[in-house]
């Protein structure tokens, strides 16, 4: 099941980045980064179809891609780069949403909500919808690019060889499409990897340990800590925790002690035992054997 979601998921996230392109980019002649905008240029100077180049350019780039990221890497996108310019290419034909079109600013925010929404669901799922992200993953193993570096380089040079055939309110708002598109990528991506982190100053740190170990069945770490204003050497309990479990912990921690003292903290990201890794719990007990959390 796990894997049919995955694919369901892959599947959609390739639709909802062919709608934003053919109903709401194309029709208004934005600039656009990646495969696309490579077939936007071929397309303005050769008159060839945009979802063809997609195509022509994606089995050659994932050709480059097997040579130099493996099988591994061919086989998790090969369908997202047949599937992307077939949906393509099938909406050509069934053009929808005219009266929006009339509207640019609106086309530019839906175009950069649909493509992010649909290139940060194949993200997320280990995927790649192959084109452009291979150079960029190949300069990120290679010469330990940042992908985030990668994306900016690559598409800045295909939106800047646009600007020859593409007036300025068309950069502009292509340059829109792709700050909406990175951000909503960016949200997806974290979605499910950020939690929030507490650090718990109070006296009754061994009593808020336990319960949280116990009772939320969440990780705990004892900080070495002086107290400020008395000088007194203690422990702060520092602890992460989903987002969900938010409410319910500092209902906890004021039941044990209504004048701790909490900082509350997003992160982005965690790895390490009970979040990336699965818990381990000691055989005869049942407790957690290693509740730290990852840094």
């Amino acid at each position: 099941m796990k894997k049919v979601k995955s694919l369901a998921l892959i599947i959609l996230g390739n639709l909802l980045l062919a709608a934003g392109v053919s109903y709401f980019l194309i029709p208004t002649g934005f600039v656009s980064g990646g495969v696309t905008g490579i077939a936007l240029i071929l397309h303005h100077y050769f008159h060839t179809s945009v979802s063809v180049g997609v195509l022509t350019l994606n089995i050659l780039l994932l050709i480059v891609g097997f040579f130099s990221l493996g099988k591994g890497f061919l086989a998790t996108t090969m369908l997202s780069s047949l599937l992307y310019p077939l949906f393509l290419n099938t909406m050509e034909h069934f053009p929808l949403f005219t009266a929006v079109n009339q509207d640019p600013l609106l086309c530019a925010v839906y175009a950069g909500l649909l493509s992010g929404l649909g290139l940060g669901l194949v993200f997320k799922e280990g995927s790649s919808t192959g084109g452009t992200d291979i150079p960029v993953l190949i300069l990120n193993r290679r010469f330990g690019i940042s992908l985030e570096a990668g994306l900016y380089i690559t598409d800045g040079i295909i939106i800047l060889a646009q600007a020859g055939f593409s007036d300025s309110f068309s950069l502009l708002y292509g340059l829109l499409v792709m700050l909406l598109s990175s951000f909503v990528i960016g949200r997806i991506e974290l979605r499910g990897h950020a939690q929030i982190e507490l650090i718990i100053v109070s006296p009754s740190y061994e009593e808020i340990r336990d319960r949280l170990l116990h009772t939320l069945d969440t990780g705990a770490t004892l900080l070495h800590i002086d107290t400020g204003f008395q000088r007194t050497r203690s422990f702060a309990v520092l602890t992460v925790i989903p987002r969900r479990k938010l409410m319910e912990t500092t209902r906890l921690i004021e039941e044990i002690d209504k004048a701790a003292f909490i900082t509350i903290h997003e992160v982005k990201e965690v790895h390490g035992r009970g979040f990336s890794l699965q818990k381990i719990y000691h055989p005869e007990i049942n407790t957690v054997k290693n509740n730290a959390p990852a840094k």
